[in-house]
C-alpha cells in the first residue's frame, strides 16, 4: 500500500484541507478520489500527490461529467 497526500480545495475554507489516503496504486486512488469528490459538494478540487510529485488533479467538473 502507498500513502497518498490529498490537498482539497473546499468552498467553505480559505486554506486547503489535507487528507492522507492509502491505496494500492494510482488507479485505485483515482477511483477513491473521484468518489470522495462526488460525495462532497463543497469540494471544488482535489490534488493527489505521492511523495513530492503530483499524481493528478480532479476538479468539480470532473465529478459532474463522470457522474
Amino acid at each position: 500500500m502507498r500513502t497518498y497526500i490529498c490537498l482539497i480545495a473546499d468552498d467553505r475554507f480559505a486554506v486547503p484541507s489535507l487528507l492522507f489516503q492509502e491505496a494500492k496504486d494510482d488507479l485505485a486512488i483515482r477511483a477513491m478520489a473521484l468518489a470522495q469528490l462526488r460525495a462532497n459538494p463543497h469540494w471544488q478540487s482535489l490534488e493527489v500527490r505521492l511523495d513530492d510529485e503530483v499524481v493528478f488533479t480532479l476538479e468539480r467538473a470532473d465529478a459532474d461529467v463522470h457522474g
